[in-house]
C-alpha cells in the first residue's frame, strides 16, 4: 500500500507529463450552419392599415437533401389579414413545410394589412427554419408603425391656422383699401370741374 508521499509524487508526475508528451489544448472546430434564414420587407415603418410584404430566403448549405418547416411568426393584434402562398397560416403565424436539396436558396413570401386600430408603435416579424438538427436558424425584421391619427390631427391643425390667418388679412385688407362710391363730390376731387361739352377746365 503507497503512502501519501507516493500519492503525491504520482500526482506531480501526471501534472507534468501533460506538457512532456506534446498533450495541448485545441480550439474547438466551428462548422457552417446546416442552414440559413433572412426576412425582409424593404421598409422601415408601415402606416396603419397598409399592406406589406415580406420575403423569406432560405439556404440549404449542407451537403445533403433537408426537410425542413419554417416558421414566421408575427404581433398578435397587429395584422387584420395574413395570408401567405402554400403555407398553413393561423392567425398571426404561417408555417412551410418542405424539403431543400442540397445547395437550394428557397424564396417564400408572405403579406399582410396593418390593422387600422393596431395600438403597438412597432412589428417584430420573426422567421425560423427547423430541422433534425433540434437548434432552429432565425431571423427578424423590424418596422416602426406610422400614426395616422397623429398626421390627421395635425393637418386639420395647420387647416384651421391657415384659415384663421386668412380671415385677419382679409380684415386688414378692408381697413387698408377702403372702396368710395362715386359721389358727385369724389367725381370734382377726382376729376376736377368740367366745362360745357365735356371738356375739363384749365
Amino acid at each position: 500500500m503507497l503512502g501519501p508521499a507516493a500519492h503525491t509524487l504520482f500526482a506531480m508526475l501526471a501534472y507534468a507529463g501533460g506538457p512532456l508528451m506534446g498533450v495541448t489544448d485545441r480550439p474547438a472546430e466551428t462548422f457552417p450552419p446546416a442552414v440559413n434564414i433572412a426576412i425582409a420587407d424593404e421598409a422601415r415603418s408601415v402606416a396603419k392599415g397598409q399592406l406589406t410584404e415580406y420575403t423569406l430566403r432560405v439556404e440549404n448549405n449542407s451537403g445533403s437533401e433537408l426537410p425542413v418547416t419554417i416558421r414566421l411568426t408575427l404581433p398578435a393584434g397587429v395584422f387584420s389579414t395574413v395570408d401567405a402562398t402554400d403555407a398553413t397560416v393561423v392567425a398571426n403565424a404561417a408555417a412551410w413545410r418542405t424539403t431543400l436539396a442540397a445547395g437550394e436558396t428557397r424564396t417564400l413570401t408572405i403579406s399582410g394589412t396593418v390593422d387600422a386600430h393596431a395600438s403597438r408603435s412597432d412589428i417584430p416579424a420573426t422567421a425560423c427554419v427547423h430541422t433534425s438538427a433540434g437548434v432552429p436558424a432565425c431571423a427578424t425584421d423590424l418596422n416602426q408603425v406610422q400614426d395616422n391619427e397623429g398626421v390627421r390631427r395635425y393637418a386639420w391643425l395647420v387647416a384651421i391656422m391657415l384659415g384663421f390667418a386668412a380671415v385677419l388679412l382679409s380684415l386688414w385688407l378692408q381697413r387698408i383699401v377702403r372702396p368710395e362710391f362715386l359721389t358727385p363730390e369724389v367725381a370734382r376731387r377726382e376729376y376736377g370741374p368740367r366745362q360745357p361739352g365735356g371738356a375739363p377746365s384749365a
